[in-house]
């Protein structure tokens, strides 16, 4: 079960690839789900496809 965040309080984190970052909305300790890794927010540069 998923407790409600306010996006605005969930850091900003860097992506382990050369751009862009996330925020990660929820991770594997937030569901008692052994299938669920993340569910993330990106963010990619503006001059980046």
């Amino acid at each position: 079960m998923f407790s409600k965040k306010n996006i605005k309080d969930i850091p900003v984190e860097e992506t382990p690839h050369a751009t862009g970052s996330r925020k990660l909305l929820a991770g594997k300790t937030d569901t008692s789900s052994t299938y669920f890794e993340a569910m993330t927010y990106g963010y990619l540069p503006s001059n980046k496809k």
